[in-house]
C-alpha cells in the first residue's frame, strides 16, 4: 500500500451524562459505555458523543466517573451498523478511547484530580 495522508486523533473535553456502565464481556475484557455533554461554541446548546473505553482505560472511567464528572479524553470516531429490537438497521457513531491518549478527570471545584 502507499502512503495514506489521514488520520483521526481527537480530544473531548465534557460532562459525563450518566453513570458509566462498566461490564466484563465473555472474553474477560473490560468495557465502559458512557457518555460526554460537549457545549458547543457560544454555548449555543451542546452535543451527546457516546463514548466507549476498554481494558485497563474502561476501569479508570468506571471507578473515577460519576454523572457530572468533567473528564478530557483523546480517542478515535468509531462508526458501526446494528439491528435494533424491531429489526431496523441503526448507524451508530461514537469515540473510542485510545488507550495510552490524554484522560483527566477535574473536579467541579479543584483542579486537576488525576492525569494518566
Amino acid at each position: 500500500m502507499g502512503y495514506d495522508p489521514t488520520f483521526q486523533q481527537i480530544i473531548i473535553t465534557g460532562r459525563v451524562a450518566k453513570k458509566p456502565s462498566f461490564k466484563y464481556l465473555p472474553n474477560a475484557k473490560a468495557v465502559v459505555n458512557f457518555a460526554l455533554i460537549v457545549n458547543r461554541k457560544g454555548r449555543n446548546g451542546a452535543d451527546y458523543i457516546p463514548c466507549v473505553a476498554w481494558a485497563e482505560k474502561a476501569k479508570l472511567v468506571a471507578d473515577m466517573c460519576d454523572k457530572g464528572t468533567l473528564l478530557e479524553v483523546q480517542g478515535e470516531l468509531r462508526s458501526h451498523t446494528f439491528k435494533d429490537n424491531e429489526q431496523r438497521d441503526q448507524f451508530e457513531l461514537q469515540l473510542e478511547l485510545s488507550p495510552f491518549g490524554i484522560f483527566n478527570v477535574h473536579s467541579r471545584n479543584q483542579g486537576e484530580e488525576k492525569a494518566e
